[in-house]
């Protein structure tokens, strides 16, 4: 998924726009040499499940229909033993809704130029869960959302809160590779009749009712604002926080290095982040570290255990849980760990980083460079602190629930 689109384009994706310029069925041209263009969805949907699959091959162009011919009708299969009925129960759409030369997978311009008209089956269908066929199929979903990655090997398997549309989003193989793989590697067959298990057993859930992120979070500027705050989870809070800094590096080993902000989550739906510039935060902030009745929970905690440690010449006492070894724990593929993509897969939470990613990366290639964080405004800086201190938070409350699921 790295390279769907440039920063500048991420808005403009989702309005069918790139570099100022209106995308569409022009664009791609793929209309022009198929049997069966701009092929409409088909199916019922009685269950409210809606299929997103890649693109149509030489069997669905002929007949006009997706997900027919021999994948079809294995994907028709693997669905009735659990009792549903492809076009009864499901509507099917594909992230490219005409024939691709030669049945290639279907390119990004393709699938971006193709986003709006799924997107918009998507609104009409109002399904309660998205089975995400393929990498195609991630692609046309989340490409306008987030720049993580990794394909299908990395999301699938996962039922991913999609908050914006209010539906579960469960990515799967593609039948066509499960079919390509019989003989070679049988394992993906059991993988994908694994991950529709699931999906069928919980696409129905409850969807969550978490309150926005943004909502969740106070920037303190004032310094008697933040005394009071850290006073108060100082004296009185005897249940776990979260939190985060944000730093002049990664690594705190030269002088120049300092730590800027930092930010202290309190709960599911709270966080507050400020200004580390005044003494008596410092030392606040130093009380609440070194009281091991305080519990803390940090993504990497190595990365603010040692920053503590040098720069503030703090131990930091009281470690809970570790949001990256939890994962780790949970699941081992590569890609799983990042914060960014657990609080895709696990909140339906995307794009936190926001527009401060590149201040806070040096252009040499050495851990103990300098970045360019006080280049970037400083309220952005504190709110990406917060939602970092939140999320984590957020995805340790439920690693827990999980945790006690295995027991």
């Amino acid at each position: 998924m790295s390279g769907f689109f440039s920063k500048d384009d991420v808005i403009g994706l989702h309005k069918g726009v790139v570099g100022g310029k209106p995308i569409g069925c022009a664009s791609c041209g793929l209309y022009r040499q198929c049997l069966s263009p701009k092929m409409a969805p088909h199916g019922q949907g009685q269950l409210g499940i809606l299929n997103w699959a890649e693109a149509p091959g030489e069997d669905e162009d002929k007949r006009g229909k997706q997900l027919v011919g021999k994948i079809g009708t294995y994907y028709r299969g693997c669905l009735g033993e659990h009792g549903i009925d492809l076009d009864r129960d499901t509507v099917k759409i594909n992230s490219v809704n005409c024939r691709p030369p030669d049945n290639r997978a279907p390119k990004s311009h393709e699938i971006q130029a193709c986003r709006s008209r799924c997107y918009s089956v998507l609104h009409e269908v109002k399904p309660k869960a998205v089975f995400l066929l393929g990498g195609a199929a991630i692609e046309s979903y989340f490409g306008h959302r987030t720049n993580i990655g990794g394909g299908i090997t990395l999301w699938r398997g996962w039922q991913i809160p999609d908050r914006e549309n209010h539906c579960w989003v469960f990515p799967l193989f593609h039948p066509s590779y499960v079919l390509r793989n019989e003989k070679v590697n049988p394992a993906v067959e059991t993988v994908f009749l694994n991950d529709l298990e699931y999906a069928i057993k919980h696409y129905q859930d409850p969807f969550p009712t978490w309150k926005p992120e943004e909502d969740c979070i106070e920037i303190l500027t004032n310094t008697d604002d933040v005394l009071n705050r850290l006073d108060r989870v100082a004296r009185q809070f005897h249940n776990p926080i979260a939190f985060d800094y944000e730093t002049t590096g990664l690594r705190p080993i030269a002088r120049e290095q300092h730590i800027v902000a930092c930010s202290i989550a309190t709960g599911f739906d709270h966080a507050f982040a400020f200004q580390f510039n005044d003494i008596n935060i410092e030392r606040l902030l130093k009380k609440i570290l070194v009281d091991s009745s305080i519990k803390k929970i940090a993504q990497n905690m190595k990365f603010e255990d040692m920053w503590s440690r040098a720069v503030l010449n703090c131990p930091v006492n009281g470690w809970y849980w570790d949001t990256m070894y939890g994962e780790h724990t949970l699941d081992n593929r590569r890609g799983t760990k990042n914060l960014e993509f657990q609080a895709a897969k696990t909140l339906g939470f995307f794009n936190f980083k926001g527009a401060t990613d590149e201040y806070l990366k040096s252009n040499e290639k050495n851990a103990n460079a300098l970045n360019r964080i006080y280049d970037a405004p400083m309220r952005d800086i504190l709110k990406r602190c917060a939602l970092d201190s939140l999320t984590e938070y957020r995805i340790a409350s439920l690693q827990w629930k999980q945790f006690e699921g295995l027991k």
